[in-house]
């Protein structure tokens, strides 16, 4: 039998799993997955499980095997995937302020088309995408309702959460923590540790609304007619390889994007606060940390 995690980053989406996965991919006794976020618990049958194990090929003896996949901790199967193939498997989340969280995926959203499928709603604003599309943009950011999931399969003692927060005031210090957690030495030289003052990517925004319109078109063909054709002639892993041998994400960034988007006003913020102000209080209760500075 293939290989298998030994860890696996469990979520949530934007809130600095990249930074966590170049760390990781940085650190001598590790080794994660060739694919980042391959999701395989979330998204592909059991069928694909050979598939999976590829992503591992190469890995050292001694080495601590993972993965990170930001869809695993909203995921209504892949708790009970992920504990009847790797029952001992350790799990790492890490969490945002939700307001943050939520504005921040919106915009990553967009660039993925998360509207493809609707036509109502090409160019929502903020407000109109979240009150339409929950399941999408809010349903990731209810960390209490999901950790709750995981904490009734997983002993609390497997699972270690992490506070984008706390990577934003002492990155070296919550990967310590988390190489300690993960069986590995603490004390390492990495080269993302030589760079903290950017823990985390910068975000995007189309060039234009017709230029959205466009990329919106253009996804839909790239992925129905090219991607997807090819995973089932080469297989998910040698087309995810391809994909980023060529730089695909980074192309397509360069021609319908630019850098950054405009602030969260704070009638943005309050509306995701009020939506998810229950589960903050239980995330209080599940992390005993006060929260307060996520109803700002």
């Amino acid at each position: 039998m293939g290989k298998l995690p030994t860890f696996i980053g469990i979520g949530a989406p934007k809130t600095a799993t990249t930074f966590l996965d170049s760390c990781l991919r940085q650190h001598p006794d590790v080794f994660m997955s060739t694919s980042k976020e391959p999701h395989y618990f979330s998204k592909f049958s059991d069928s694909y499980l050979g598939e999976y194990q590829k992503f591992f090929e190469g890995a050292d003896g001694p080495q601590q095997i993972g993965e990170i996949s930001t869809t695993y901790l909203h995921s209504p199967i892949a708790p009970e995937r992920i504990h009847r193939l790797i029952p001992d498997v350790k799990l790492f989340v890490s969490v945002r302020n939700p307001a943050d969280q939520v504005y921040s995926h919106y915009w990553q959203a967009k660039r993925h088309n998360f509207y493809q499928s609707d036509s109502r709603c090409v160019t929502a604003t903020f407000p109109e995408a979240v009150q339409r599309y929950p399941e999408r943009l809010i349903e990731a950011a209810r960390y209490a309702k999901h950790l709750k999931r995981w904490l009734d399969l997983f002993d609390a003692s497997k699972i270690h959460i992490i506070f984008y927060e706390d990577i934003q005031r002492d990155a070296r210090g919550v990967l310590r923590e988390l190489f300690r957690f993960l069986g590995i030495a603490d004390e390492v030289d990495i080269p993302c540790l030589r760079n903290e003052g950017r823990v985390v990517l910068g975000g995007v925004r189309p060039r234009s609304e017709r230029v959205e319109k466009l990329y919106g078109k253009f996804y839909v063909g790239l992925n129905n007619y090219v991607f997807w054709p090819l995973k089932r002639r080469i297989g998910y892993k040698n087309a995810m390889r391809l994909k980023d041998a060529l730089k695909v994400r980074s192309v397509l960034g360069r021609i319908f994007f630019v850098k950054g988007y405009p602030p969260a006003s704070q009638e943005d913020r309050r509306l995701i606060i009020e939506m998810l102000e229950t589960d903050i209080g239980e995330m209080e209760i599940i992390t005993g940390r006060d929260l307060r500075e996520w109803r700002k």
